[in-house]
């Protein structure tokens, strides 16, 4: 492995609590700027996304909230930056240092957004595992108005910047302003001055609510935060940006081991009820496909209003009109057995001529905190927010909420960004592996990694229908998609004819009489051995063990191996029998 593939430290922490619609994704500590000490001027903590230039905020986005505006403005909790007082800060140049914080306009999904910033270049620094690292000329977009809007026409200031993530080939510009001066996206600085191998990186978002650390890798990636299957995709050049753009097949609910808890219907039979449902996808049907952006800058899940309503159809959640987001009803039974569940949200992609790739998402990812400035008190929903793509593509996007599942990593150089199902809270320890400038694939963990990292979480129940138990964790990643109909199929077992059920229990009645005359005759052929070999009065007792006065051996009983079997009935010794140590907990209640 490579030495100089670098892993972000900072990001393993969360930000504060406030505004935990955007602060509980977690985010990574940049220092900007050069005082006149020659120190950073300021630190600030952004969320990774995004390409070309950092869009970092100013104290000026508070100052500039407009009349609608909710408050309080919660951006000061990130950090400021002023590119006036930098020593080290290139301000003003020209637009060629790239097309503005993209992906831009949050991709055509947000309402009403107001954005104004200052274009420039600065000194960039990080503290990572192997020391700090710092990159000169990173384009920054210091931002002084940025407000996105909601249905019923308040707006408010989006509390955290972005980390820009790159850009194609070698993550540079150059341009002349009085000099030659070259512009870098952060990882390209330090590809060309050979700090990392290649203009690359590896992200997996995690989840601080659930203690599952993110992880940026520049230059490489974490395998450990890669398991099974890995898409391998090219960028899509869209008017000069590189979208990570996928075609999604289905999305899907189902179950990785014990009792599928969703309620079945009032009119299904229990041998009936569904143990997965498939076929939630909204796909136009002469495709079979959706195109689908994967948007490390945006929130939630946007997606069809006939996707998302197939989806929640089976979930105890309400649309709100305000946000334009599904509130879970907490005090609905099916909730705390959803969320204690192993139950998962799949999006079922193509996987570029090699099968399906399927991304896992538990539900307890899904079950997020909406707060302050957009509501007051906080509540908890579900981040799927039905849209129609204003620029008339129909694109489906997938942000922040479903890459806490999803490992996502890109080879700038090659043009190639990979997708793997990532691992829950306890993951493997991490395995740092470089990314070289050729490479097209990226190696990966197991599979069945991903149900051990969530067995700490998931509190999992036997199937009631013995025909249809899933308490063995799935050993693939892989499903098939259910593309011919957009209606939600519930896959359940067919049951037994009434016959077959009288066959069965006539069986059993057999086997037991059977059973029982068998114990019987064992017993009178016991009794008959032990009256021969009982001793006779006065003679002494055989092979040296005392015999009580009925004549039965005074030992205990001993199994083949020759332990006493009265040694492991001991509960310490039970329990190490059974993997105490490693015994499932419940989920903590949020």
């Amino acid at each position: 492995m490579d030495s100089r593939v670098v892993r972000a430290r900072r990001y393993l922490e969360s930000l504060p609590k406030r505004g935990r619609q955007r602060f509980e994704l977690q985010a990574v500590t940049v220092s900007l700027g050069t005082n006149k000490a020659g120190e950073a001027l300021s630190t600030v903590d952004l969320h990774p996304g995004g390409q070309w230039g950092s869009q970092v905020l100013t104290s000026k986005v508070c100052d500039n909230a407009g009349s609608s505006e909710l408050t309080p403005c919660l951006a000061s909790a990130a950090g400021f930056y002023n590119p006036n007082n930098s020593q080290t800060a290139v301000q003003g140049t020209p637009d060629d240092t790239g097309a503005g914080p993209s992906w831009e306009l949050r991709a055509f999904v947000a309402r009403d957004e107001s954005f104004g910033f200052s274009q420039g270049l600065d000194t960039m620094r990080m503290n990572t595992s192997q020391g700090s690292i710092t990159a000169v000329n990173c384009s920054v977009f210091a931002t002084e108005t940025t407000t996105l809007g909601l249905p019923e026409g308040q707006t408010y200031t989006v509390p955290v910047g972005h980390l820009a993530l790159g850009f194609s080939g070698q993550g540079r510009l150059v341009y002349e302003i009085d000099q030659n001066i070259s512009s870098y996206k952060f990882p390209g600085a330090l590809a060309t001055n050979n700090t990392i191998p290649s203009n690359s990186f590896g992200l997996h978002y995690g989840s601080a609510s659930l203690d599952l650390d993110g992880s940026l890798t520049w230059g490489g990636f974490d395998q450990s935060r890669v398991l099974g299957d890995v898409g391998a995709f090219s960028l899509s050049d869209d008017g000069g940006q590189d979208n990570i753009i996928v075609q999604l097949l289905d999305i899907q609910i189902k179950v990785e081991q014990g009792a599928f808890p969703f309620s079945a219907t009032s009119n299904t039979s229990e041998d009936d009820a569904p143990t997965s449902y498939t076929g939630l996808l909204s796909v136009d049907m002469d495709s079979g496909i959706q195109p689908t952006n994967l948007h490390p800058m945006l929130s939630y899940m946007y997606m069809d209003p006939a996707t998302c309503s197939a989806i929640v159809e089976h979930l105890p959640v309400t649309l709100q009109r305000f946000t334009n987001l599904y509130i879970w009803n907490t005090s609905d039974p099916s909730f705390a057995r959803i969320m204690q569940s192993s139950a998962h949200l799949d999006f079922v992609f193509e996987n570029s001529g090699h099968g399906n790739l399927t991304i896992k998402v538990p539900f307890q990812l899904l079950n997020l905190t909406l707060d302050a400035p957009i509501v007051s008190p906080p509540v908890q929903y579900f981040p799927c927010q039905p849209f129609h793509a204003s620029d008339g593509s129909n694109h489906y996007f997938l942000g922040k909420s479903f890459l806490q599942a999803a490992f996502l990593g890109m080879n700038w150089e090659q043009r190639k960004f990979f997708l793997a199902q990532a691992p829950g809270p306890g993951a493997t320890a991490p395995n740092l592996q470089d990314i070289s400038t050729d490479a097209t694939m990226i190696s990966s963990n197991p599979i069945a990694d991903f149900a051990s990292s969530w067995s700490g979480v998931w509190k999992t129940t036997a199937q009631k229908n013995s025909s249809t138990s899933q308490t063995t964790p799935s050993d693939t990643n892989s499903d098939g998609p259910n593309t011919t109909s957009s209606t939600p199929t519930p896959n359940g077992g067919d049951g037994l004819s009434a016959g077959a059920k009288a066959g069965i229990a006539i069986g059993v009645v057999v086997a037991v009489i059977v059973v029982l005359g068998l114990i019987f005759i064992l017993l009178r052929r016991r009794r008959n051995m032990n009256a021969a070999l009982m001793p006779q009065p006065g003679m002494p007792a055989q092979n040296g063990l005392a015999y009580e006065k009925d004549g039965h051996q005074v030992v205990k009983p001993v199994e083949k191996d020759g332990r006493h079997v009265g040694s492991e009935l001991h509960g310490e010794e039970l329990a190490y029998e059974i993997g105490g140590e490693s015994q499932r907990r419940e989920l903590a209640t949020h």
